[in-house]
């Protein structure tokens, strides 16, 4: 492939064509094959579509075109530069996560989705942008560092304090969070903190902590709530016997099915 070829097959791939007439060889394999193998190419093809709003449009929608370059261009260092200056923000995440000087150069980047991949490749671009004005590049500042994720911990948006439970120091002063998501995540991160939850004014909170706990299900099993009581039956069955006379005619029905299971598999056992 010739240099002045690199337009004619962008704009061939961006109109979404598959066959071109002047080559016996399918037009994406022969420019694929040439990213890889000539870096010239490489370089005049990320210059084109980086301002190529037709192209742009066409990668947005054909994810497997990626491995243009993922496998092709990125192989070299002079186009990964070229990709931190796309119009097309993805690109210029790929540029970051390739290179952490790059990062650096686009922390103030536009897009927040840029501003976050630039926060997650260093901890001094996180320190940085731990007040940033998008609550998505707050969350990843809140990923990189226990410090920084107790620093965010009483942050006022949901996504942000989300994050922070990643590290257990936030995650134990979550128990009256007003978010849900928040509490359940800092369960699902850190099993042992359950008993904590396991008055949380929401069910679902409720079940999660026996789910997670098992020692947990003495202290449940006699939840106000009959979802968190079936939920307990329906996974430790060996409580069948204490639920039969519960005040819920679904749950002693469901016990009583369980308890003659039980008896069933017992009996077949012994003959």
């Amino acid at each position: 492939m010739e240099l002045d070829e690199v337009g004619h097959y962008v704009n061939f791939m961006a109109e979404g064509a598959e066959f071109d007439p002047c080559s016996e060889e399918p037009p994406q394999e022969r420019l694929y094959q040439a990213l890889r193998e000539d870096e010239d190419i490489a370089k005049k093809f990320v210059i084109i579509t980086n301002t190529h709003a037709a192209f742009i449009q066409f990668l947005e929608e054909n994810e497997d075109y990626w491995q243009f370059f993922d496998e092709g261009c990125m192989k070299w260092q002079s186009c990964i530069t070229l990709m931190a200056m796309s119009e097309y923000y993805p690109v210029r995440i790929r540029a970051v996560d390739a290179s952490k000087l790059i990062a650096h150069q686009l922390k103030h980047d536009s897009n927040p989705n840029v501003r976050a991949a630039c926060v997650s490749r260093s901890t001094n671009i996180a320190n940085e942008l731990m007040h940033d004005e998008h609550r998505f590049v707050r969350a990843a500042c809140a990923l990189q560092s226990e410090s920084l994720g107790l620093a965010l911990m009483h942050d006022t948006d949901d996504l942000v304090r989300e994050y922070c439970t990643k590290w257990e120091a936030c995650a134990k002063n979550y128990v009256e969070d007003t978010c849900e998501a928040v509490r359940w995540h800092s369960i699902c991160r850190h099993p042992h903190l359950a008993k904590c939850f396991i008055y949380d004014p929401s069910p679902t909170i409720r079940k999660l902590c026996f789910h997670k706990d098992t020692a947990l299900v003495e202290l449940l099993k006699d939840d106000a709530d009959n979802d968190v009581r079936m939920k307990i039956l329906v996974e430790h069955p060996e409580m069948a016997q204490y639920y039969l006379n519960d005040e819920n005619e679904c749950i002693r029905n469901i016990a009583l099915e369980k308890l003659k299971a039980r008896e069933m598999t017992a009996f077949t056992l012994t003959h």
